[in-house]
């Protein structure tokens, strides 16, 4: 729930950032998440586990 709150906020933050500049955003939750998980793995990678 916690995760799908974010994603949510974090989805209509940048719908109100991007409407700024550009008229008709459209920005897909699919691939916001993809997003964050890709720089998710990318930590794994570069911490350690016991961290």
């Amino acid at each position: 729930m916690l995760a799908y709150n974010v994603l949510a906020l974090l989805h209509r933050c940048i719908e109100q950032a991007r409407q700024a500049t550009h008229p008709t955003p459209q920005v897909s939750a699919c691939h916001l998440a993809l997003q964050i998980r890709s720089g998710y793995e990318g930590i794994l990678i570069a911490v350690p586990a016991e961290q």
